[in-house]
């Protein structure tokens, strides 16, 4: 990129203190959290709180999905050709910030309609206004995680504390939301409504505040190009050109929806198959394993052959889901947990790591987490 055609970004003469790095990184509090609450809990609520079929639901969260692939690469051009005295970024995840309770509310709402059809749009069109909304959030902070220094080192320590924040609202998102829908749907000792009013409030206030406080707190530092960008499917599709970006996103999609499935059905299988297990349990398990091995798992990736570690990792995954389906409905419930365990082993190294080995890794924008899942933004010009 020519240097003559960079414009200083406006916090670029800033020096990056501890107070705007915890506020910047607390906002992953939303994007680790809020695909583990859907992911665990939203389906369930569907299904068994407003009463949808299934594959209808399943169906509306597949149309969620493509919209997100939609207004995600539109969001991210948005947001690059904005210029204010505010920055590019921090405009939309403010303005984005102040929704996110007020979309949860309908979101959750235990609406009561006549119709399978009403419900079905109800809930289609609450589901994609939050996505939407949660785009707005997470697109321009996942950008600005590559922009809010331009010191490599320090952009590694903020990046490790980002994920500090999200391993720990994952956590929070996946344990407490499985407790309170087995209330409504199991032990019947809490209503739709109570359960609703605290997700969309409680966990609506958990997100927006260190959203609102990233937005304020945090500075733009990294320069960026006066041309404006303009949208095309021809640069969106250039990283497909390259085999190891190929790769990297398959590995991504197969973590991510796997971990999607994991969540949701864990639920159902404690509700209908294996009714004396819990999914809480059996949830903290498979995270407590992730979360206790995780720092291990750093260190051996600085001493042993990536590929290597996936090669050993992923037999261990794949045994241990086995042993999760297959498991004798008459045998302990503890055995379950102690398998849960084993197989999260096989998830704690991730797609993260492959990054490495990915060529030209340096011409990422950003990169950032949202839920489970890891997004990847390119420059535009990145693959000429």
């Amino acid at each position: 990129m020519d240097v003559k055609n960079l414009s200083g970004a406006v916090g670029e003469s800033l020096p990056l203190r501890t107070k705007e790095k915890l506020a910047f990184c607390s906002g992953d509090i939303f994007c680790g959290g809020n695909q583990a609450l859907i992911s665990v809990s939203y389906m369930v609520f569907l299904t068994e709180v407003i009463g949808i079929d299934p594959a209808i639901a399943g169906a509306i969260i597949m149309i969620s999905k493509l919209w997100d692939a939609i207004t995600d690469p539109l969001v991210g051009i948005i947001s690059d050709n904005t210029r204010s005295r505010f920055g590019r970024r921090r405009p939309f995840i403010f303005l984005a910030g102040l929704l996110i309770i007020p979309a949860m509310l309908l979101m959750w709402y235990p609406v009561a309609l006549p119709s399978m059809t009403s419900k079905a749009i109800y809930v289609a069109l609450s589901y994609v206004l939050y996505y939407s909304i949660s785009t707005l959030v997470t697109v321009p902070y996942a950008s600005m995680s590559a922009e809010i220094t331009t010191d490599v080192n320090v952009r590694s320590k903020v990046n490790l504390t980002r994920l500090l924040f999200s391993l720990t609202s994952t956590a929070i998102c996946t344990l407490v939301p499985s407790y309170l829908i087995n209330m409504v749907v199991k032990t019947h000792t809490m209503s739709p409504l109570t359960f609703s009013l605290i997700i969309a409030l409680g966990f609506g206030a958990l997100f927006t505040i260190p959203v609102l406080l990233s937005a304020i707190f945090s500075n733009e530092r990294a320069p960026y190009s006066k041309e404006k960008a303009v949208f095309s499917f021809r640069n969106l599709f250039k990283p497909f050109k390259i085999k190891a970006f190929r790769k990297l996103l398959a590995l991504y999609l197969a973590q991510s929806v796997t971990l999607d499935i994991v969540s949701a059905v864990v639920v159902y299988y404690a509700l209908c198959v294996k009714t004396d297990m819990s999914s809480t349990i059996f949830l903290a398990a498979f995270l407590g394993v992730q979360i206790i091995a995780f720092p291990l798992v750093n260190y051996i990736v600085t001493k042993i052959p990536k590929p290597r570690i996936y090669g050993f990792l992923l037999p261990i995954c794949l045994l241990g889901a086995a042993g999760i389906g297959f498991y004798p409905a008459a045998w302990p419930t503890w055995g379950l947990y102690i398998v849960a365990g084993i197989t999260a082993i096989g998830f704690c190294w991730g797609p993260d790591h492959a990054l490495d080995y990915f060529p030209g890794r340096r011409r990422y924008r950003g990169f950032g987490l949202k839920g489970t899942k890891c997004r990847i933004f390119l420059e535009r010009d990145d693959f000429d």
